[in-house]
Order: C-alpha cells, then structure tokens, then sequence
C-alpha cells in the first residue's frame, strides 16, 4: 500500500487500523479505479480528433491533457494495492 495512505498518522496501531478500513473498501476502490480508466479514455478520444489539430492552441491543450493524465496515473498507482 502506497506510504501517502498512512503518512499523516502517528503510531503503527493508528496506520494498521487506517489500512484494514482502506482495504475493506474495495467495492469502493474497484469503482474508482474503473472511472479513472473512463476518464482516461475520453482524454484519448479527445487527443485523436483531427479537428483538435485545427485549433492554433493545440499545443496548449496537448500540454493541459498530459498533466491531467499524470494526474489519473498518480490516483491509478494510491489505490493500486486493491489489485493484490
């Protein structure tokens, strides 16, 4: 399980007990995890229309859908210990 999790507890029974309540949750997780790849997908529609390429400010929108897409892996890797 990613450190960020448990980072901001104290003592080791406080980070056990935050960890059993994350890993009980993996309905919730799952779910997530499914909507990050949604998203995903839909920057990758956006990236692939030709009109986009029309746009002088396509740049600008390629550089924007990258750090979005950086950001949809950092939170794809915080909930990757539901995968086992």
């Amino acid at each position: 399980m990613p450190l960020a999790w448990t980072r901001h507890l104290k003592d080791s029974q406080s980070r056990e007990n935050f960890e059993k309540i994350l890993r009980n949750n993996v309905q919730l997780f799952s779910r997530l995890d499914q909507l990050l790849v949604e998203f995903e997908e839909e920057l990758i529609k956006q990236e692939s229309s030709v009109a986009d390429f029309e746009d002088p400010s396509w740049s600008h929108k390629q550089a924007f859908r990258n750090g979005q897409r950086s950001q949809l892996r950092k939170l794809t890797e915080l909930i990757s210990f539901i995968k086992g």
